[in-house]
């Protein structure tokens, strides 16, 4: 009996030995578990794998820095997707050696995101990103640059390059600074809108090549200095001058094609003055009356009509002045007429204008003479007669056109004079 009591006594010991060796490796276990979450989620963290790292982080609870390190997680894999904090990312103080890398290069990476954020024009997305680097290297100069640069594409210029200016070196913040000060003085030399500010102007938008619309603004300084000069060309009536100006540019404005068509309604009017100064008063006649309205073209047109000379002869060859035969030409019925009375041979003997309803006598010697008459309303000149408007023909007597007039006779030329039949050819004016 003592034997079989003893033994019952090391079976009941062991069975308490086991539990509390199992109480004992629970305990452990329970201990050890937040240690096991937190090397789980630094693995995540070094993989980048924030938003795995920022579960098993809050896991391990209030392990060392799971609270903070479980934070960041989520602001990186936020900041990733393009979701941005309100306040600047802070990093823990003194972070487990084994992610303070990680971390680092975190940074960098978002840094450079946010710089090809700013590259790609996405202005606020990278001022969002830079604003949440907070402190991060040269995030707080890069998001006063984005900043800066806003201030640039919404039209304050002078706060754009107050903000520029204070930047310093960082990145291209003084170019642009500069920029925004050549762009403003260039713009208010523009507004005042002469000619010589204009010349000033122009430069300067050239310089700044494709700053804002500075190019536009180029090449409309130098079409307004073009404009400009060649209206004072214009009015200096140096017409060609100024249209040889407006023609190379040729801009498709309607004030430029305004001053273009003045330019050739001044080049026309100089040329048909020039015409009617040098006696070609059809010419002028003519000329005059394309211009229309311009000016006091229609007076100057009505000043090329010539007044008709009276019935006589106006010009005889000396060579055949005689008494010997009178020859009169009868305009009755007839328009104003204007003869040329020629030689057999082609010798010019006479010029003769008779009115209409009227006559005029010319005295020659006798021999073989050739006629030609022209009729017409309007008279330019013995240069022009009676312009394109006139009748130009050759006279034939009894069908030839060389005729007889014998000496100590008196002829008379007329439609109801009787004798030989005398017809007109039409001729150009040209072989008048």
């Amino acid at each position: 009996m003592e034997k079989t009591k003893k033994r019952k006594s090391w079976l009941l010991a062991a069975v308490v030995a086991v539990v509390a060796a199992g109480a004992i490796l629970a305990a452990l276990l329970v201990f050890a578990a937040p240690a096991l979450r937190y090397r789980m989620a630094q693995a995540a963290f070094n993989d980048r794998d924030f938003a795995a790292a920022q579960e098993k982080y809050t896991a391990a609870g209030t392990y060392r820095d799971s609270e903070d390190m479980a934070a960041l997680s989520g602001i990186f894999a936020g900041l990733n997707k393009g979701n941005y904090p309100e306040d600047p990312v802070r990093a823990p103080k003194n972070p487990d050696p084994a992610v303070a890398e990680t971390i680092n290069d975190t940074f960098g990476a978002l840094f450079r995101k946010g710089k090809s954020l700013f590259s790609e024009g996405n202005l606020e997305s990278a001022l969002k990103m830079f604003r949440a680097l907070g402190d991060y290297g040269d995030a707080e100069k890069a998001a006063d640059y984005c900043a800066a640069t806003r201030s640039l594409n919404d039209g304050n210029l002078d706060a754009a390059a107050e903000r520029f200016e204070r930047l310093g070196d960082f990145w291209e913040a003084q170019a642009q600074a500069e920029a925004c000060r050549t762009y403003l003085r260039a713009v208010e030399l523009y507004e005042k809108g002469d000619f010589a500010s204009m010349e000033e102007a122009a430069p300067l938008f050239a310089e700044l090549g494709d700053f804002l619309d500075a190019a536009d603004y180029a090449q409309e300084c130098s079409v307004i200095a073009v404009y400009e000069q060649a209206q004072a060309l214009a009015d200096a009536g140096k017409y060609a001058e100024a249209y040889a100006l407006l023609a190379e540019a040729d801009y498709d404005d309607a004030d430029w094609q305004a001053l273009m068509t003045e330019c050739r309604n001044g080049m026309d009017y100089s040329a048909a003055d020039a015409l009617y100064a040098a006696g070609e008063y059809y010419e002028a006649y003519k000329a005059f009356g394309e211009l229309g309205s311009y000016r006091d073209s229609a007076e100057r047109k009505a000043a090329c009509v010539q007044d008709t000379p009276a019935s006589g002869v106006l010009y005889q060859n000396a060579s055949y002045k005689s008494s010997s035969v009178d020859f009169t030409i009868d305009n009755w019925g007839f328009t104003n007429t204007y003869i040329k009375l020629y030689t057999a041979d082609g010798v010019l003997v006479a010029c003769i204008f008779i009115q209409e309803d009227s006559k005029a006598t010319i005295h020659l010697p006798g021999g073989d003479y050739q006629m030609n008459q022209a009729y017409g309303d309007l008279w330019f000149g013995e240069t022009d007669m009676f312009g394109d408007e006139g009748k130009y023909s050759k006279c034939t007597v009894a069908g030839s056109y060389v005729f007889t007039l014998e000496n100590g006779y008196a002829y008379t030329m007329a439609a109801d004079a009787g004798g030989d039949t005398v017809s007109n050819e039409t001729i150009d004016p040209g072989a008048f």
